[in-house]
C-alpha cells in the first residue's frame, strides 16, 4: 500500500507546487504508515520503508538534482553507481525533514506509542493491562513507568517494553495533570524533532 503510494505520486511529483506536494504527502502518505505504526512497533529497522520517502522528498524538493542523479546511476558504470550509492547514504535529510515538519517512520512509531500511553494513563485500560506506575510514583506531574523485565533481545521489541521506556524518557519536568491528549501530542512531536541529531537518505 505504501509503495504503491509514494508509486503513484512520483508520477506526477514534478507537476506539484511546494505546498500542494505538502498537502498530498500529509494525506496519502502519512496516513498509510501511520495506520501500521503499531503493527510496525516491534520491529527495530525501518531502512526498506524509509529509504522510498527520502527518495520522493528529494524528487520533490530537488528535482534537477534528482533527475541527474538517477541518469548517472542508470547509465553509468558500475564503479559510478556504486560511488554514487555511497554518496547517497551520506546525504543528510534533517534540514528537508524539518522544512516538511515531518518525523520519520522510527520517530513516527516512537511517538505514536508514547501518545497511547498517555491515553492508558487517563483512562482505566492501565489498570486492566498492568501498564502503570509505582505507588510511590502515581501522584507525580509526570509518572515514571515500570519497566517490564526483559532477560532476552527478543521480548525487549515487545510494544508494551518499548512504550514504557520511550515514555521514561521524557523530561521529568513536564507537567501533565491538566495537559490534553491534542497538546501532548504536540508537545512529543516538537520534542523528538528536537533530539533529532541527522537523517541519512539511506
Amino acid at each position: 500500500m505504501l509503495a504503491s503510494t509514494i508509486g503513484s505520486i512520483r508520477k506526477i511529483v514534478k507537476y506539484l507546487p511546494e505546498n500542494i506536494f505538502k498537502i498530498v504527502f500529509n494525506a496519502y502518505v502519512i496516513p498509510s504508515y501511520d495506520y501500521c505504526c503499531d503493527i510496525w512497533a516491534i520491529q527495530s529497522d525501518f531502512t526498506s520503508l524509509q529509504v522510498p520517502i527520502n527518495r520522493l522528498l528529494m524528487a520533490a524538493h530537488c528535482p534537477t538534482y534528482f533527475r541527474k542523479i538517477r541518469r548517472i546511476f542508470k547509465k553509468g558504470s558500475k564503479e559510478k553507481r556504486k560511488q554514487i550509492y555511497e554518496n547517497w547514504k551520506s546525504v543528510d535529510l534533517n534540514s528537508l525533514y524539518n522544512k516538511m515538519n515531518l518525523l520519520t517512520i522510527t520517530e513516527r512509531a516512537k511517538w505514536s506509542r508514547i501518545k497511547n500511553v498517555f491515553a492508558f494513563l487517563h483512562s482505566d485500560i492501565p489498570r486492566i493491562c498492568n501498564f502503570h506506575t509505582p505507588s510511590d510514583r502515581i501522584t507525580r506531574s509526570m509518572p515514571r513507568l515500570v519497566i517490564p523485565t526483559c532477560q532476552s533481545e527478543a521480548r525487549k521489541k515487545l510494544v508494551k517494553y518499548k512504550s514504557a521506556h520511550a515514555w521514561n524518557e521524557l523530561p521529568k519536568s513536564w507537567n501533565l495533570e491538566e495537559t490534553s491528549l491534542p497538546s501532548f501530542k504536540k508537545q512529543v512531536y516538537n520534542h523528538i524533532i528536537s533530539k533529532r541529531d541527522s537523517i541519512y537518505f539511506s
